[in-house]
């Protein structure tokens, strides 16, 4: 019996040491779950927060917005989730999300100046300034110091144009700050001296902010501005070269540096800094004409009919000043029949265009075809009774044939009274009134002309011309002497010399 009794007694006690030992194992269970748990949302939470910061980085803001809420699921405490949140509203544009979750915030912490600066953003985002000033008050009342707060308070002083007031807060972070927004800081007070008119100051901060940052290109750009403006183009062109130097290749300062070197006429340099945009944007016909006009400028004229060929196929229909030009490259090469085609294409595509009907008549003149250049001449006049180079074109053709003399001065006194100082015009009112019998009055403006324009060898014939008819030998000598010098092509050289020798022989 005592063995059965000291079994039966010693069943509870091993029953009630098992039972405690399963209590233990669920407790632990339990916390070690609760450490899984734990784990395993804050990984997914980090995972959704990750993936949202590379959408960000992409531009896609939406997206990063849904990231940042599903790892706010995971994470619903943390406060940097909540207030990074903030910061992809205003990105991704959703103002009133961004107003309610910092407004959220600052319910739970009243007195976070980080969460007030949201929301003065978000007060300047929706342009409700005066909001966004008090934020920016408010904190500066805590803190007087404090560098972001100084600093966007003044940067909305000056996209509100209130420049006086941004003045003192920029000071004032010009002596305390030293981080990375210094330069800038230099810059703005540079502009605000420049608004009210303090020229030497504004120059001396946009100094310190280019030192400061080197490649930080708005002061490079007012130094530049400035030096050019005050005619001290060495040091405007010094400024930009500099920057391209330790900043590489920047397509805006690049394109300042070629338009100051087209005014400057170096061409060397202007299709240095022209022809990286040509190379990568090969299609692009304003750069494409550009670039061949300045070849042209060259007088490299295959080069220049080269691009402005390739340029005309590609877009025939954009300008009709591409084919002018063109036509101009292939008129000094005297290839004027190939000139007259792209003119008459031009004309098709660019029918009331006065520049490419007076061209054409212009080459038809090259080519002798008188008839067609008086047609076409009269066809730029029907679009433009005013047009001064085709009112004077057609008077001196007829001048030269003889003929319509009366219409001839009707149409080059108009053109007189439209450019009374141009010399080619004096020349033709000249040469019409002469061709008139009005000698004495052709005097008039041919000397007119020649005092204009002493180097073109048609208006010192035309006076050699009248001062023979007038009997003024020795001034009709020196002028025909004068032609002359001035006459490239050959055969009119020659007939100018048998008409200076008849003169000299007849004294």
């Amino acid at each position: 019996m005592k063995k059965i009794y000291f079994f039966l007694s010693t069943v509870p006690f091993i029953t009630a040491c098992h039972s405690l030992s399963i209590q233990k194992s669920v407790k632990n269970l339990e916390k070690h779950q609760e450490i899984i748990d734990h784990s395993y949302f804050q990984s997914q939470a980090d995972l959704y927060y990750i993936k949202g910061e590379q959408e960000s980085n992409k531009g896609f803001y939406l997206k990063a917005v849904n990231l940042f809420n599903q790892a706010l699921i995971y994470h619903p405490d943390s406060f940097y989730l909540h207030s990074r949140l903030i910061d992809e509203y205003l990105r991704a544009g959703l103002y009133l999300q961004a107003f309610k979750q910092c407004n959220t915030l600052l319910k739970k912490q009243p007195n976070n100046m980080v969460l007030h600066l949201k929301m003065a953003k978000i007060y300047e985002k929706n342009q409700m300034y005066n909001k966004a000033f008090n934020k920016y008050d408010w904190i500066l009342s805590k803190k007087p110091y404090h560098i972001e707060a100084l600093y966007r308070k003044a940067i909305l002083h000056i996209q509100k144009g209130e420049f006086l007031p941004a003045q003192p807060l920029f000071k004032t972070l010009s002596q305390i700050e030293e981080g990375a927004n210094l330069y800038k800081i230099h810059y703005f007070l540079g502009q605000i001296n420049k608004k009210i008119g303090q020229n030497q100051k504004a120059l001396f901060h946009f100094k310190k902010s280019l030192r400061l940052q080197p490649e930080f290109m708005l002061p490079a750009l007012e130094l530049f501005f400035f030096y050019q403006a005050t005619d001290q183009k060495s040091k405007a062109f010094r400024i930009l070269e500099d920057f391209q130097k330790v900043a590489g290749f920047h397509p805006q300062i690049s394109m300042s540096l070629f338009h100051f070197h087209v005014q400057q006429g170096n061409w060397e340099k202007a299709i240095e800094y022209l022809q990286p945009f040509a190379d990568a944007d090969p299609g692009n016909w304003v750069i494409q004409t550009q670039l061949a006009w300045i070849w042209g400028q060259k007088k490299e004229y295959e080069k220049a009919i080269s691009i402005i060929e390739r340029t005309v196929l590609l877009h025939p229909h954009v300008s009709s000043q591409i084919y002018t030009l063109y036509a101009g490259f292939l008129e000094q090469t005297k290839a004027f029949s190939k000139a007259l085609d792209v003119l008459l294409k031009a004309s098709e595509i660019f029918p009331k265009d006065t520049e490419i009907l007076f061209y054409t008549g212009v080459i038809y003149d090259h080519l002798g075809r008188t008839d067609q250049t008086i047609k076409w001449m009269k066809q730029v006049l029907s679009v433009d009774t005013d047009h001064v180079d085709a009112l004077n074109h057609l008077a001196f053709v007829y001048a030269e044939l003889n003929e319509n003399l009366e219409s001839a001065e009707r149409m080059v006194v108009r053109a007189l009274s439209l450019l009374p100082n141009d010399s080619y015009i004096l020349d033709t009112a000249g040469w019409v009134f002469f061709k008139r019998g009005k000698a004495t009055e052709a005097l008039r403006y041919l000397e007119r002309a020649y005092q204009n324009n002493n180097s073109e060898g048609l208006i010192a014939e035309h006076l050699a011309e009248v001062y023979y008819y007038l009997n003024m030998i020795d001034k009709s000598i020196a002028l025909y002497k004068k032609a002359i010098g001035l006459e490239t092509n050959e055969d009119k050289k020659k007939k100018l010399q048998e008409k200076l020798l008849s003169i000299q022989l007849a004294v």
